[in-house]
């Protein structure tokens, strides 16, 4: 839980001032010393006239994939009309319109893929290098007539490919827990920090539009704060270990979700869910970052079999006219067990929906601007889902 706020130095703007000129500024996170519920701060009481929102994940179509082949991740951007699979038989490219082949990487030793955040970059991770690849999406085939804009060499099992800014100005990796930012116009260092404790390769972070900040969630708990133009750690925020994390898309909302550590006698430490918390995130003068709680969305401890708990995997604010939260969550441990889609209105800080898969969820992106959600399971091929709310 937050506890008193850490003093430290302010995140800076591209160009700063002498470090002697500027005032000491806090990083805080307060909690409401009496926390009035959701219906209290968000909205009134419906009267009796008012129909009740109602919301279903509904699945509209598959797109099938050969069941040889094995596949450990899917990745999809809004602004591209492809999925891309990480399989055993390389980068997989679909168009997640029809299905169709888009492309096919033989790459078998891929760790890691990632699409840019605007552009039409693809990331891919190998033992070797990592390499950006600018696809033609005017192209029938765009990765057979993809141009490789950058290539860097890695070295070492800890390497983890974070992904792209938000304005894809740089390319991230996590390199023996240092959280390093190249520029993709010219492939240089621009920023690098090493982090105080050991990271994993499914820790949750995020950053601010204006790519000033890079918030990361350490396995351990706390949430750590890079000020990317001084190239530098400038405090962390004490929460529970994190297991998802979204930034709203005016970057003024963080959704967090917390839980606590049990002991499980097969799987030795567990996360059991604590709370999944909206935290307002303002930046005062320029001189105070300030994460304050907000509301505290409904999402119960639950459990597959006698003793697997379900975790908070993955958080997305759902793009549309009413202000949505998306999850996905499952046993983290081995096994093929369900997971559950979850959606959440934050005007009233209600659970809308919740839909139980058959089997795993292993891979999961928003797939275009009107918020189609793909996901892969195994033996379930890729599936296409849409949020239908109604009156």
């Amino acid at each position: 839980m937050p506890s008193a706020p850490p003093t430290v130095p302010a995140p800076a703007q591209q160009q700063t001032e002498p470090a002697s000129a500027t005032p000491t500024p806090l990083l805080t996170a307060t909690t409401p010393a009496a926390a009035p519920t959701p219906q209290e701060q968000k909205v009134s009481k419906p009267i009796a006239q008012q129909a009740a929102v109602v919301a279903t994940i509904e699945r509209i179509r598959a797109l099938p994939v050969d069941e040889a082949i094995s596949v450990w991740d899917l990745i999809g951007a809004p602004h591209l009309p492809w999925v891309a699979l990480n399989t055993s038989e390389g980068v997989v490219l679909l168009s997640h319109r029809d299905g169709s082949l888009a492309g096919v990487l033989p790459w078998k030793e891929t760790r890691a893929i990632a699409f840019g955040a605007a552009q039409p970059y693809l990331a891919v991770l190998t033992d070797e290098a990592v390499k950006v690849l600018t696809l033609n999406v005017q192209s029938a085939v765009p990765l057979l007539d993809a141009e490789v804009s950058l290539e860097l060499p890695v070295s070492g099992e800890l390497v983890n490919l974070l992904g792209f800014s938000p304005r894809d100005t740089y390319l991230l990796l996590l390199e023996d827990n240092t959280v390093r930012g190249y520029t993709l116009r010219n492939g240089k260092l621009a920023f690098e920090v090493a982090l105080p404790v050991e990271t994993g390769s499914r820790d949750p972070w995020v950053m601010t539009d204006d790519e000033r900040l890079l918030l990361y969630a350490p396995p351990q708990g706390n949430l750590l704060i890079v000020d990317v133009a001084r190239s530098k750690l400038i405090g962390e925020i004490e929460f529970d270990p994190i297991s998802a994390l979204a930034i709203s898309p005016d970057g003024k909302q963080l959704a967090i979700a917390e839980n606590r550590v049990a002991q499980n006698e097969t799987y030795g430490e567990v996360l059991i869910p604590l709370r999944l918390g909206v935290w307002e995130m303002s930046i005062l003068n320029e001189r105070e970052v300030s994460l304050s709680l907000t509301a505290e969305l409904p999402f119960d401890a639950e459990f597959d079999g006698a003793n697997l708990p379900v975790t908070l995997e993955w958080l997305q604010f759902y793009p549309g006219e009413r202000p949505l939260l998306l999850g996905i969550a499952h046993w983290r441990g081995e096994g093929d067990t369900p997971s559950r889609m979850l959606l959440w209105e934050l005007s009233n800080n209600q659970q809308l929906a919740r839909h139980k898969t058959e089997s795993r969820i292993l891979g999961h992106a928003l797939a275009d601007p009107s918020g189609t959600i793909a996901t892969y399971q195994a033996g379930d091929g890729i599936a296409l889902w849409s949020v239908k709310q109604s009156p």
